[in-house]
């Protein structure tokens, strides 16, 4: 695998988000805002953003968070689990 392709890789950030049953997956930079994701899976779920938490272990997620951060608190997989 070429440097540049393995460093793009490092870069991406693999979300599983699960409400109802219904799994949805995104994909975002490490230094992305959390904050997009979370209006993302807003709309794709017709749901008012202030409406749900996201949390993680337990923890809940603050918009201006990124998967850089939450690596930083023992978050090292390129996927994760938010409910």
């Amino acid at each position: 695998m070429s440097p540049a392709l393995s460093n793009f890789k490092a870069g991406i950030f693999c979300l599983d988000l699960n409400m109802d049953g219904n799994e949805v997956f995104f994909r975002i930079k490490r230094s992305t805002q959390l904050k997009k994701l979370m209006t993302a899976y807003c709309d794709r779920q017709s749901v008012e953003l202030n409406s749900i938490a996201f949390l993680f272990d337990g923890r809940r997620l603050r918009a201006e968070q990124t998967p850089d951060e939450l690596g930083s608190n023992g978050l090292d997989d390129d996927i994760a689990r938010f409910i």
